[in-house]
């Protein structure tokens, strides 16, 4: 059950991460103005890139090892359906 075990930490830091940048990040961007989102922008995905990026990553790499070494209380269509997600 470890695998399964992080694979759902994973996805609850990313999830978390996700809703800070839906309800923080984004609305900000209203508030930048026309002369600087551009640039806002550009620095935004620069620096949320490195923190996104190796997480999602590592979840897709455990959805993956959770289709190849399944533990048997997961169904297989349950791996096969959050490997989708």
């Amino acid at each position: 059950m470890p695998l399964l075990l992080s694979q759902f930490a994973v996805t609850c830091f990313l999830t978390g991460l996700i809703w800070t940048i839906q309800v923080v990040h984004y609305p900000l961007m209203a508030k930048v103005g026309a002369s600087n989102f551009t640039e806002y922008e550009r620095l935004h995905a620069n620096w949320i890139t490195p923190l996104v990026g190796p997480a999602m990553l590592v979840e897709a790499a455990l959805a993956a090892l959770l289709l190849v070494q399944r533990p048997a209380a997961v169904p297989a269509w349950m791996a096969w359906l959050g490997a989708a997600l």
